[in-house]
């Protein structure tokens, strides 16, 4: 079992290009502290924009100056909407309290020599690469040296339980929106067959190092450890969850999190966890429903002043661990990368980008969003949209832009 608050301090090991530039430093959190408060004239445009805005009826705003911890404006604040992806914000707090953000996923490899049995295990690791597993296929080589016999090579998954759907994945988002979660997948590919790709990558690494290897399929492992790779950085795993937006990994740390603290990863485990990790963090759960950890069951419901109270947790001095959401942007930024890319595209709202970090959620009858707003005085404003407008994309896309306008009042730059 880790200990939440503790990060793992094992060397990172080689990275994928593609990557690199999100995980080449480990930097600690810092809290966020702010002394100016937002002017009026940006509450008083917020507001009127709010109101002229004619959003669906069943909405919830909420917005908090982070300065003074003052709700300066809130509507249906307390009344519980579904969320669609602002769920991911729980599930990225609950993993950086229970792993810690510099916290690396180990996969590993064991052995039985009287069986000729290669095992790769999974460790949970949702941004497992092919690089990760050639540093493995090194270590294995390292182990066993030169070896004539034929190997049979297994995948062990047994970290994770079976996986099941929850309730309110309908329409069923399997596989094009989340893959089957298991402890074991490699370069995000597979829904009902990430192990044997995985395992079957494996065996192509070593037969080019001279081995006679066959991957046989999945079975716990009875050997012993012979070599680990280490994955990156927990939170640039969880930039990429927050800023893509990414169901596969959100699942995965929803699992491996409440896997971590010694309970079976099973929906209900995971859910009372999570419950568990907010209360620790003195959030107030009442009024929340939580279901999975992606957001996509409509069975979910959340508030936006829940959403508020746990951004202004995440930049609190009382939670390094969180700081590191805000200081090192894990979410997307207006206008710059991200589900925020291309919003914030209309002209009445395009100043506002790079003042913007949020997390943005949208099912077909969702639109959501949650984070900071910096205005120009250097104040900054916490806020929560939950709209839950009930008929088509098109209504939604015309949401989305309402918000955009109505949040970036609060810039002060128009």
């Amino acid at each position: 079992m880790l200990k939440r608050g503790k990060s793992s301090k094992k060397v990172m090991t080689k990275l994928s290009m593609i990557w690199l530039l999100s995980f080449s430093l480990i930097a600690p959190g810092f809290a966020l502290s702010v002394e100016t408060s937002l002017p009026n004239s940006a509450l008083n445009k917020f507001v009127r924009r709010l109101e002229n805005a004619d959003l669906p009826n069943r909405n919830g705003v909420t917005l908090i100056d982070l300065a003074t911890g003052q709700t300066l404006h809130q509507h249906r604040g307390d009344r519980p909407y579904v969320p669609a992806s602002t769920m991911k914000l729980v599930t990225a707090v609950v993993a950086l309290e229970t792993f810690g953000s510099n916290f690396k996923f180990t996969t590993e490899a064991t052995w039985n020599a009287e069986s000729k049995s290669l095992y790769l295990v999974g460790g949970g690791d949702p941004a497992l690469r092919s690089s990760h597993l050639e540093t493995l296929a090194d270590g294995i080589a390292t182990s066993l040296g030169e070896n004539t016999q034929r190997i049979s090579l297994y995948t062990d998954t047994s970290l994770f339980t079976k996986f099941t759907k929850p309730s309110g994945w309908n329409p069923n988002p399997m596989p094009r929106y989340v893959r089957n979660i298991y402890s074991l997948s490699v370069n995000g590919l597979g829904s009902y067959n990430a192990p044997e790709i995985a395992g079957k990558e494996l065996g192509k690494l070593l037969k080019a190092r001279g081995y006679k290897i066959k991957y046989v399929g999945s079975k716990k492992s009875d050997g012993v450890q012979i070599a680990t790779t280490n994955g990156y950085f927990l939170f640039s795993i969880i930039r990429k969850m927050l800023q893509d937006s990414d169901n596969t990994i959100a699942e995965t740390l929803f699992r491996a999190s409440t896997q971590a603290s010694g309970l079976k990863p099973t929906w209900e485990n995971s859910r009372n966890y999570a419950y568990q990790v907010l209360t620790e963090l003195g959030v107030d759960t009442e009024n929340i429903h939580l279901t999975d950890g992606s957001g996509l069951s409509r069975t979910n419901r959340l508030t936006t002043h829940f959403l508020t109270s746990l951004l202004v947790e995440i930049v609190s001095e009382e939670n390094p661990e969180l700081n590191i959401i805000y200081d090192r942007r894990l979410l997307s930024t207006a206008g710059r990368n991200g589900t925020l890319k291309l919003r914030f595209s209309e002209s009445r709202a395009a100043c506002a980008r790079g003042q913007v970090q949020a997390k943005t959620g949208s099912l077909r009858d969702t639109d959501s969003m949650a984070g900071y707003v910096e205005n120009e005085n250097g104040s900054i404003g916490v806020f929560a949209f939950l709209v839950n407008h009930g008929v088509n994309w098109y209504t939604g896309n015309k949401v989305r832009h309402k918000m955009d306008w109505i949040i970036s009042s609060a810039t002060g730059c128009n």
